[in-house]
């Protein structure tokens, strides 16, 4: 009947709206929290390409960097970019002086939320040198060799882990790792595949590989002290893949070549 018609109308479009409503909510309390005075604060690894790492000029770079910087911008949400060296960060964010950290283990801090949406896979690799064997158990391998390490950011609890499985870890940044790796003083390093293969490009180094085999690949998400905040995050990030924002800045720092090619200008002939 016409009656129950529109009853069932009027429901559907209730029940559409509640959503609406609620995300309009939580984004003018965010809004209302965060002003230019005092601003959502982001912390990031200073040494983590092609992720989030400081560029030349030491500002903020990375596809971390322009994917944070488009979903907080949609938002209307002021913020600011802290870069730090990713133990500091790990602190900065326990001690609640950062709102937002893109992590790809679970932190051991309390009241931390994780966001729904992968914004990339962060594939570990090992490095070694051309002349030794390839590594495809590291667990074994760490029994007998020494391996080298980023501080925090293999595991959720290094130490522990460390103590575990390896016999001789040594801790030290991805860059300064290569050259006792080169010089023969540690036999492996494990660290993010290309945030590797970035730092070989770019020291020119030669004789060292890079293998993915057995290694973990960890989804890197939105990691927020608050539920509301990282919701909206989550939200707003799927609005702009289903636009086709996210594509293109996964292109230009994943997939250089097609991120190239979309960009090369359109020239358009006129023949009379």
């Amino acid at each position: 009947s016409l009656p129950s018609l529109i009853w069932s109308f009027l429901l559907c479009i209730f029940f559409w709206c509640i959503p609406t409503c609620s995300r309009a909510a939580i984004r003018a309390q965010q809004m209302d929290k965060y002003t230019s005075a005092n601003p959502l604060v982001v912390v990031m690894d200073w040494e983590c390409r092609p992720y989030e790492y400081r560029d030349d000029d030491g500002n903020p770079s990375g596809y971390d960097v322009d994917v944070v910087t488009e979903v907080l911008d949609n938002l209307d949400i002021p913020f600011i970019i802290v870069m730090k060296d990713w133990q500091s960060a790990l602190k900065m964010f326990g001690q609640k002086k950062a709102d937002v950290i893109i992590s790809k283990n679970k932190l051991p801090f309390n009241d931390v939320y994780y966001g729904q949406t992968i914004l990339a896979n962060y594939q570990e690799g090992v490095v070694y040198r051309a002349d030794e064997e390839v590594p495809f158990d590291y667990v074994m391998m760490g029994k007998n060799h020494k391996v080298g390490f980023k501080n925090a950011d293999y595991v959720k609890n290094m130490e522990e882990y460390l103590d575990a499985h390896f016999k001789h870890p040594v801790i030290t940044s991805p860059q300064h790792g290569l050259y006792p790796l080169k010089n023969g003083e540690i036999d492996y390093y494990i660290c993010g595949a290309n945030t590797m293969k970035w730092i070989i490009s770019e020291l020119k180094m030669t004789n060292v590989e890079i293998s993915t085999t057995g290694m973990p690949s960890k989804p890197l998400k939105f990691t927020t002290h608050s539920k509301e905040l990282c919701d909206l995050l989550d939200d707003q990030y799927a609005r702009l893949d289903q636009a086709g924002k996210i594509k293109k800045i996964s292109n230009k720092w994943f997939h250089p070549e097609i991120y190239e090619r979309d960009a090369s200008p359109v020239v358009i002939y006129l023949v009379a």
